[in-house]
């Protein structure tokens, strides 16, 4: 994702704090996990546990199930 977040039909035109929570739900929603066994909704909180004040993975870890 990133710049062509318009790809995205429950992304497209979302921003700030809506953004957030879709992502979240979307992270929450992908069940299988990667190579390395770890899930994406895992990964937000692994990043988040290294930088607790950045306010994008705060909001982030904050949207997940």
């Amino acid at each position: 994702m990133g710049n062509n977040l318009g790809e995205f039909a429950d992304l497209a035109g979302l921003e700030g704090q809506e953004l957030l929570t879709a992502l979240g739900r979307r992270a929450s929603s992908i069940k299988p996990v990667g190579p390395d066994g770890v899930a994406a909704r895992d990964y937000i909180r692994l990043v988040h546990r290294f930088d607790p004040e950045d306010e994008i993975t705060r909001s982030l870890a904050a949207c997940l199930t």
